[in-house]
């Protein structure tokens, strides 16, 4: 079992700020977390599905604007 992340962890990880990261879940755009206590965790491979998601979703974007 890989260990879960904190919002630190997660916003180095993704090369964000902790504030960025913080914005991005209450427009409830983030990568999915889970409560432990009060705190919210992250686990890896959440974040690497939501970035895979996102670039995903980039590529699309920019092939319909270069055709």
């Amino acid at each position: 079992m890989e260990p879960l992340l904190s919002a630190t962890q997660v916003s180095s990880y993704l090369g964000i700020s902790k504030r960025s990261l913080e914005t991005l879940v209450a427009k409830g755009e983030g990568p999915r977390f889970l409560w432990v206590g009060g705190q919210r965790r992250w686990a890896q491979q959440e974040l690497i599905d939501w970035t895979l998601q996102r670039t995903g979703k980039a590529l699309k974007e920019t092939q319909l604007t270069y055709r």
